[in-house]
């Protein structure tokens, strides 16, 4: 009796290399990373070791940093256009709005839908 396996691993690109590595067995067959390389990297306990040893770099990250091909997302159902255009084309060059997000009503008591707040006081 053969079992094929495919094992998929969401937010991929926050998932320590080993977590990952321990998963595959010799009977997967597929392996699906999901997952924004460009956002959080992992995080790990002890710092020098993740310098030194490059731990802070997912086997997401990895791949795509030794040429491995992957899809990338091209329109954004998620949000409001005002907030896109602060990471569009900077980080996401190309990235569209689906027609959904166009419609969002406008926060309700405010007069713009995005707001930036200054301040100085550290982060508790």
């Amino acid at each position: 009796l053969i079992f094929l396996v495919s094992v998929i691993v969401e937010e991929a690109a926050e998932v320590l290399e080993p977590h990952i590595v321990v998963s595959l067995t010799k009977d997967c067959q597929h392996l699906i990373l999901i997952g924004d390389h460009k956002q959080l990297r992992p995080s790990n306990a002890v710092f020098k070791l993740a310098q030194e040893f490059k731990f802070d770099v997912s086997l997401f990250e990895r791949m795509l940093n030794n040429g491995l091909h992957c899809k990338v997302l091209q329109t954004q159902h998620r949000m409001r256009p005002e907030i896109a255009e602060l990471i569009t084309p900077t980080i996401y060059p190309g990235l569209m709005n689906h027609s959904s997000v166009e419609t969002y009503p406008n926060v309700k008591g405010m007069l713009k839908n995005v707001y930036f707040v200054k301040h100085n006081k550290p982060e508790a």
